[in-house]
């Protein structure tokens, strides 16, 4: 995506010419597959030159291998780039990228993709309310509240695009009736009462997030846009908000996430406990060891306790009948 990921200078394509390619490309890939489908991704309406063709399609018989193989004996590139689920190839030197999805997930990427980079300003918002808009639906990112840097899991809220945008704030009929200039699309990312203009400036942006949308044209347009209109600029803070009470919105809101939530979160404190008892700390102090013999021993332990559904008894334990019961499995040869 993009239009540079070949290994050679693609060309730009008038509205007319991309539209007449677009039909090509689609016809050509719905004639030669079995049991796939293919989705052009939409643009604002007057935009006037394109850089790439972007495909989303999705497949429960056909692999990414196979359509490669396809692509490359019906169009016969010049170049073809896998980057993940995408692949990029020429057709007649204008580059076309073929974004795979999950079925389940096909709609919501069509979206997400749709309206150039809408997708990341809409990002930015659930971001703010303590969530993840992506290309394959609206979930929750569940940390460690002692280490916030380990993600315990990504549990859905939903996969339905018109739920995700409405929980969000925006309207579903508004982003389906689409755009026709990039002001627009600037303007509908400002219409969730729960927008921050400051949350669009690269210095609130991480690492990752600043190096890859300072080379976006249209994620430069828009800050410009939002400093002009709100008054902000790159040491403009963020606005806290709630994100707990938000958490408990999408509770009320999505019963199934907050079924899969409470059993994710009732995993992870057992396993926190379990390992509060069986770490590397407590079984090196048992065996005066460290480093590999250390590590062996924890497998022969972890096994053990799995093979026989100890997790629970050893969370149970002080660290002082967790040291004795350990000394009994070795004395008694169990771990042998």
């Amino acid at each position: 995506m993009g239009g540079n990921a070949l290994s050679f200078e693609t060309k730009r394509l008038s509205s007319d010419e991309y539209f007449e390619l677009q039909h090509l490309v689609l016809d050509n890939l719905r004639h030669n597959t079995v049991g796939c489908q293919f989705n052009p991704v939409d643009a604002y309406y007057s935009k006037e030159t394109f850089g790439d063709l972007d495909i989303v399609w999705t497949s429960d018989r056909t692999s990414i291998s196979n359509i490669i193989d396809i692509v490359r004996n019906v169009f016969d590139p010049k170049d073809i780039v896998r980057n993940g689920s995408v692949i990029s190839f020429d057709v007649n030197d204008f580059q076309v990228d073929l974004i795979y999805s999950k079925s389940d997930e096909f709609l919501f990427s069509i979206n997400y993709f749709a309206w150039n980079d809408l997708g990341n300003f809409i990002g930015r918002t659930a971001h703010r309310l303590g969530f993840k808009y992506g290309h394959d639906g609206l979930k929750y990112v569940m940390r460690d509240e002692d280490d916030p840097s380990y993600v315990i899991s990504e549990v859905f809220l939903t996969k339905d695009h018109d739920e995700a945008l409405e929980f969000l704030g925006f309207s579903s009929h508004e982003h389906a009736m689409g755009f026709d200039t990039p002001e627009e699309i600037f303007e509908y990312a400002t219409s969730s009462p729960y927008f921050s203009a400051a949350s669009f400036m690269l210095s609130n942006r991480n690492h990752i997030a600043r190096v890859r949308d300072r080379k976006r044209k249209m994620y430069n347009m828009c800050v410009e846009y939002y400093k002009e209109k709100f008054g902000v600029d790159e040491n403009t803070p963020v606005e806290p908000l709630d994100k707990a009470a938000h958490l408990a919105r999408a509770f009320d809101k999505f019963p199934s996430f907050y079924e899969a939530y409470t059993s994710v979160m009732a995993k992870h404190i057992k396993h926190k406990a379990y390992k509060s008892v069986f770490n590397g700390n407590a079984v090196g102090a048992i065996y005066c060891l460290e480093g590999k013999e250390l590590g062996a021993k924890m497998k022969a332990l972890r096994e053990f306790f799995e093979a026989f559904n100890l997790q629970e008894f050893v969370t149970s334990l002080s660290d002082t009948e967790f040291e004795k019961f350990v000394l009994m499995l070795e004395e008694t040869g169990k771990l042998n």
